[in-house]
């Protein structure tokens, strides 16, 4: 979201290259312009003494000749030059301007981020004793608006991303006319040639050209390698990079979360573009919401090849999948801008064309790569990107409670939508967890390639079937390496046949494990491996009894989607803002430790019997569970 490139103080970083080295650049093509000019007109004086006193023959012919080739080339020679300069000097007003607007974006979000914070910080209710407090943060927050000209933080991110738009555009014009320039052999060695004119120029080397330089024949495969191709560019190669295949770096593990973010956030603007054209060009208004879908009137719905249900007609079309794009990137786009820029959000992955239109997204609240706490939420049955909205609030909520847990370091929380989920008719099979696991293992692995400083205390935290893919992830495809601990929410099984937490290679400290005594999936439909809640399966369970639980039923639909409810509501989302932000070992002096579910033995008159005891289920929940 934030190109780290060419320095500058503040929040937000200057991008592109430094004015004064263009600058000098600039000077340095002026110069060999006037020197051209004036060798071609000496050149032009001394071609008929040339010819007069050279003897007629092959060799003065040939001669000849070849000096007329020099003038010729000389005299082509100052309009390409001079073309480069000037564009190279409006990059360099351009870059001027930029710097500019961003110390002024600096000096705004600096008076409205932290207004903007304290009125965040009083959530969605506001408590009686709260609202003086409220009522005074709220007016500071008025107030800083006015006075720097923006609505929230959010509208200043976009205002720099515009900047840094035209910084990109004017880079791109300008490599341009560069790269023409070389084409046409301007100077001799071509491209070594235009190098020495000032030292590197915007966009002259190809992708093929910069991997080599560093020592690589073809596209990196692993993360230590891409980051190490990556720090080998200079800031005007990785724009060129992120220019040409946006798709292809916003989603290769290794490049850092800033510059996959800007791609990322080019292809999605671009694929919202174009999925708005498609309804323009059948006369239908495109729609801001994914509720505008189901407005669509039967004309329109007869336009876009639907039936009067809203149902397509031909379930495996073209359109049938671009409009799961559609909604993709609208969910996508709404979910940046949750928490109104804070904390700072990044589109780590984006890739809506995948898995029939259901997509693949990963954004991340706060950054990844400078965070010392970091949390991977996976979402589990029917998650994908067109519901990223649910996955990016329960991401949210726990990034607002883990901050509250640990004011002092930096938390970035991760919504991963990263895999193909499995519908309601193939949930009960491995398949979509196993090639979830993979993607998953190799995405965390990652975050401690590109973090900054250290080693990040790293959580994996899995709902429902994204535990059963966890669970596979830590069995078969070296997850336990790059994580500090792991959470399961609701989990209908760890998948494989692991039986303990060791088989997870974890230790039981690592472990975490919530299951809401009535929730569904757990007991009922936990088919999919062992149960990590069991007490005879190791690890730590915590409480996380929904305290609106119906005490007239054994189980409950709504008690597996509350995990990250507040803690008037729900239990867990206290409990794994401690997990992540590496508190664990506190859980159980606050009380948050709950017993494992066990087997016991019944014996009467008429033999013994086994049964499967929950202790949780008659606990009395309890709220307020708030940092």
């Amino acid at each position: 979201m934030r190109p780290d490139e060419g320095g500058g103080s503040g929040h937000y970083t200057y991008p592109g290259d430094d004015p004064s080295a263009v600058a000098g650049l600039v000077s340095t093509l002026q110069t060999q312009t006037k020197a051209a000019e004036s060798v071609s007109e000496r050149l032009s004086g001394a071609l008929p003494q040339l010819r007069s006193a050279w003897a007629q023959g092959n060799a003065g012919d040939t001669a000849y000749d070849h000096a007329g080739r020099v003038r010729t080339f000389l005299a082509d020679l100052p309009p390409g030059l001079g073309s480069a300069a000037a564009a190279l000097d409006s990059y360099r007003a351009d870059l001027t301007r930029a710097r500019t607007t961003i110390t002024d974006l600096n000096h705004a979000y600096a008076v409205l981020a932290p207004a903007e914070r304290r009125v965040a910080a009083f959530g969605d209710w506001i408590e009686p004793r709260e609202e003086v407090a409220y009522d005074r943060a709220h007016s500071d927050y008025l107030a800083a608006r006015s006075q720097v000209g923006y609505g929230s933080v959010a509208d200043i991110d976009t205002a720099y991303r515009a900047v840094v738009g035209r910084v990109r555009g004017a880079r791109d014009e300008c490599a341009a006319v560069l790269a023409g320039l070389a084409r046409q052999q301007a100077l001799p060695g071509g491209r070594a040639g235009l190098s020495r004119l000032g030292g590197e120029l915007p966009g002259m080397l190809t992708k093929e050209e910069m991997l080599r330089r560093a020592g690589f024949s073809s596209m990196p495969t692993s993360a230590a390698d891409v980051k190490r191709f990556w720090d080998s560019l200079s800031p005007s190669e990785r724009q060129s990079l992120l220019a040409a295949e946006p798709k292809l770096w916003g989603n290769t593990n290794g490049v850092p979360v800033i510059d996959r973010d800007w791609a990322n956030q080019t292809v999605l603007d671009s694929d919202l573009a174009r999925y708005r054209q498609y309804f323009i060009d059948r006369g239908v208004t495109p729609p801001d919401s994914i509720d505008d879908f189901d407005n669509l009137t039967i004309e329109e719905r007869r336009r876009l090849g639907l039936d009067n249900h809203g149902y397509y007609i031909d379930l495996d079309t073209a359109a049938d999948e671009l409009m799961e794009q559609y909604k993709d990137a609208l969910k996508t786009k709404a979910t940046l801008s949750m928490g109104h820029g804070t904390p700072p959000t990044f589109l780590m992955a984006y890739d809506a064309t995948l898995y029939h239109g259901e997509g693949r997204a990963a954004i991340a609240f706060g950054n990844p790569d400078t965070a010392t706490n970091i949390a991977v939420c996976v979402p589990g049955l029917e998650s994908r990107v067109s519901k990223m909205d649910q996955i990016g609030g329960d991401a949210y909520a726990l990034y607002r409670e883990s901050l509250a847990a640990d004011p002092t370091h930096q938390t970035a929380v991760i919504a991963w939508q990263g895999y193909d989920a499995p519908e309601f008719s193939n949930v009960m099979f491995q398949d979509h967890a196993d090639a979830g696991a993979r993607l998953l293992a190799a995405d965390v692995a990652a975050l401690g390639v590109t973090h900054g400083a250290g080693s990040p205390n790293v959580t994996v935290v899995a709902h429902s079937y994204g535990s059963t893919t966890a669970g596979l992830a830590l069995q078969r495809y070296g997850l336990a390496d790059s994580v500090n601990q792991v959470v399961l929410i609701g989990s209908p099984g760890v998948g494989g046949e692991a039986h303990s937490v060791t088989d997870l290679h974890l230790r039981d400290d690592q472990l975490y494990v919530g299951s809401a005594s009535r929730d569904v999936v757990t007991t009922t439909y936990g088919q999919l491996g062992s149960d990590p809640s069991y007490d005879s399966f190791g690890g730590t369970r915590f409480k996380a009894e929904n305290v609106n639980r119906d005490f007239g039923f054994p189980w409950q639909f709504d008690d597996h989607s509350r995990y990250y409810d507040d803690g008037t509501h729900s239990e867990s989302l206290y409990a794994m803002a401690d997990i992540v932000t590496g508190q664990g070992d506190q859980l159980d002096d606050h009380g948050m430790v709950a017993e494992g579910r066990r087997t016991d033995t019944i014996t009467t008159y008429r033999g013994s019997y086994s049964i499967d005891v929950d202790p949780e289920n008659s606990r009395t929940p309890t709220a307020g569970h708030q940092h």
